[in-house]
């Protein structure tokens, strides 16, 4: 028997159940509340740290971090080999298994991989960062892409179970470690901040782990050569489409950030770091549990059905009427909230995130439904449209770069753009969704 909703949080039962009855009458909007809650609890917990942190670390302390993950973001594209999603959209539970160990057979090898070439950069002192300060990092890559790689495979499985009370606390624990320990290492400077990260990517991999263990047992997890071999082919169309996919997404962010640092320094990527921390927010508190619940119900309403065009119409708009007010809000008085919340030093982020503001809302409305390709097979259009979205974006940072435009220009260009292909897109995923 599930506990009741008002177990997450007895102090917002009514904020919980609004949340959640936002989306769906139905179980679905338990769910969707459930991991809304806890997802409130711990950006609510983060928001509150960087107010403290961003008075403790420099700016291009963050703007250090943030190059470091973007690298370990690029490698962690093809960590898992997109079987963690394909496990969700998986027949049955036996294939979804194997996908879960595929998983971290592929992680462990690019793991092995990544120390070979990191030791290579080192040995014969190749220009990789050289003389900056994430070149020293580069052996924190792997444990990071462990457990990032990791939480996400085991995050996964519980998805398609629909265990998300047990996951739900997951983000928390995280952002209690993550922000208290950057809070008290703030004397070494960039590396309290790698260490809170670290550290609360392994806070959430082995709680997972345990999760995963208790559920399911270790035993069944095994399976013969041949059984993997037959799984890996029958469901290649996941790391053939969706690695290519996912590096499309992770390039227009990751090639921005470190554009910046190369051509506008450490200081301007850690504006931009904290802006899109912030900008991020709404994608973690509300949109993240919505993408989620919504992957596991449209992949079972479709094996039940067929039909989901009303599930990803009602996600839209409600997403819409719950998301409308950020962009008026940080476009109105975007820089003096920056100001006032983590100080005068960080007012340049608040201008940052009123440009940005524009593309980050037609982000969030894309978001949840964009899984839809996956679960109706239509991977390759919507690789189509990711590619040129992809060239779309060069060609903004190339006529930047010509015309000499400053930053915020660049960023106004990069806005319009890409909002205008997350509309498209939209349509996209509507008009397959219909048939």
């Amino acid at each position: 028997m599930e506990p009741p909703i008002s177990r997450v949080d007895p102090e917002n039962k009514g904020l919980i159940r609004k949340i959640g009855g936002i989306f769906f009458k139905s179980k679905f909007s338990k769910d969707v509340a459930v991991l809304a809650s806890s997802s409130f609890v711990a950006q609510g917990i983060n928001f509150v740290f960087s107010i403290f942190l961003t008075r403790l670390y420099l700016p291009e302390y963050f703007g250090t971090l943030s190059v470091f993950l973007i690298i370990v973001g690029f490698i962690g594209i093809v960590s898992s080999g997109k079987f963690d999603v394909a496990l969700v959209a998986a027949k049955d539970n036996k294939d979804a298994k194997k996908l879960f160990a595929l998983s971290f057979i592929v992680l462990f090898a690019l793991v092995l991989l990544c120390f070979i070439i990191i030791n290579v950069i080192y040995l014969f002192d190749l220009n990789f960062y050289k003389g900056q300060p994430v070149r020293s990092w580069l052996y924190f890559i792997l444990p990071s892409l462990i457990f990032l790689t990791g939480t996400q495979v085991f995050w996964m499985l519980n998805v398609r179970d629909k265990n998300f009370k047990q996951i739900s606390y997951i983000r928390i624990a995280e952002a209690l470690t993550n922000g208290g320990l950057q809070l008290v290492l703030f004397s070494l400077a960039a590396n309290g901040l790698l260490i809170g990260t670290l550290v609360s990517q392994f806070i959430s991999f082995i709680i997972l782990a345990w999760i995963v263990k208790r559920n399911f047992g270790l035993s069944s997890f095994i399976f013969t050569f041949k059984e993997l071999k037959e799984t890996f082919i029958r469901y290649l169309i996941f790391p053939k489409i969706n690695i290519l996919q996912a590096f499309l997404d992770m390039f227009q962010m990751g090639m921005l950030v470190l554009l910046l640092a190369k051509y506008y320094g450490p200081e301007v990527t850690g504006y931009y770091s904290l802006c899109w921390r912030v900008l991020q927010l709404p994608m973690r508190l509300l949109i993240l549990p919505v993408s989620h619940v919504f992957f596991a119900e449209a992949s079972e309403r479709f094996r039940n059905s067929g039909k989901i065009y009303s599930l990803v119409l009602n996600t839209i708009k409600k997403s819409f009427l719950m998301l409308v007010s950020i962009p008026i809000i940080l476009l109105l008085i975007g820089p003096w909230l920056f100001s006032i919340v983590f100080g005068g030093n960080w007012r340049e982020a608040g201008v940052y995130a009123q440009i940005l503001s524009i593309w980050i809302f037609f982000d969030l409305l894309k978001a949840p439904i964009v899984q839809v390709a996956s679960i109706l097979g239509k991977q390759k259009q919507l690789l189509i449209i990711g590619i040129i979205n992809s060239i779309l974006f060069m060609i903004v940072i190339f006529i930047g770069s010509k015309l000499n435009l400053d930053i915020h220009n660049t960023l106004w260009l990069v806005s319009f753009s890409q909002a205008f292909m997350c509309i498209v897109m939209i349509l996209f995923i509507l008009k397959i969704s219909r048939k």
